[in-house]
């Protein structure tokens, strides 16, 4: 009898486990007023590392566990557009999202300035045998929306951010996406844009390596101390990983890592990975 409520009481365990580890998802199209798909739009749990972005035809599967509450509220975001919430109950019904266009309001407005001076900061090491990953192996598109960033220091005084490079440490993914970000600085986090526009950035062929952004054409200007993000977005379906590389301890650097699409920035201290922006002033 003892041996057969043992089974029964192992059988029960590993049923909940597995009943813990069922995932479910909701699916459905993201346009603007005129029906023409959004690209890139930010999909997720609010304050979760649950997210994905959409693809770019507008189409977005959101994955999350089954025992998720249905009351949670899920957000759509992305630069130039007003940013939309549901609930999960919700969007079970509703297949297409609609996003009114949006003013971006700019944390700081730099009239254009005489730059006569330049130089290129960052960490230019590569060195270093830790990473920090992207995507999640047999997760596909589960973990997009992942966000790495780096804080800059400014002199206090008109800036253009004019490049950006950063490293690729491994990649076996055909094609892949970033979208480039620039924030101001609140409570030492992430906090406004500095763009009013997306900078999306096309990796082919596996690449690794140092992949370098021209920045020139944007206009993004600034003042103050500024953190730049890296974000995955978009990959074909053949890869698992995809990562950077990362340096611990360099003593007073700040790390910047968003687990999901709408999830909260984490900061963590004496870290630093391989970034680097060219500046003029």
């Amino acid at each position: 009898m003892k041996k057969i409520l043992l089974l029964t009481t192992t059988f029960c365990l590993l049923m909940l486990n597995a009943s813990a580890q069922t995932t479910t998802s909701i699916s459905g199209l993201i346009q603007d007023a005129n029906g023409q798909p959004i690209s890139y739009v930010n999909v997720g749990i609010v304050g979760t590392s649950t997210g994905t972005v959409s693809k770019e035809d507008g189409s977005y599967s959101l994955f999350f566990k089954a025992n998720t509450n249905e009351n949670d509220t899920v957000r759509f975001s992305i630069i130039g557009y007003e940013s939309q919430i549901f609930l999960i109950k919700e969007l079970k019904d509703q297949q297409t999202i609609v996003l009114a266009e949006g003013v971006v309001e700019l944390s700081e407005v730099v009239v254009r300035p005489n730059l006569s001076n330049q130089k290129t900061v960052g960490r230019s090491k590569t060195n270093g045998g830790r990473k920090v990953n992207f995507s999640i192996a047999k997760k596909p598109r589960q973990n997009l929306g992942a966000e790495i960033g780096k804080k800059f220091k400014v002199k206090n005084k008109p800036t253009q951010i004019e490049s950006l490079s950063f490293f690729i440490r491994s990649n076996n993914f055909s094609a892949t996406k970033f979208r480039i970000s620039f924030y101001s600085i609140k409570k030492n986090m992430p906090d406004q844009h500095l763009t009013n526009q997306d900078i999306i950035v096309s990796v082919e062929d596996k690449k690794t390596g140092w992949i370098n952004v021209d920045l020139s054409a944007y206009d993004i200007f600034t003042k103050k101390d500024f953190i730049a993000t890296i974000q995955w977005i978009d990959s074909s379906a053949d890869g698992q990983s995809l990562a950077m590389p990362i340096r611990f301890p360099v003593f007073g650097k700040k790390h910047y890592y968003k687990f999901g699409s709408q999830a909260k920035w984490k900061r963590y201290k004496n870290m630093s990975i391989s970034m680097t922006v060219g500046l003029a002033y």
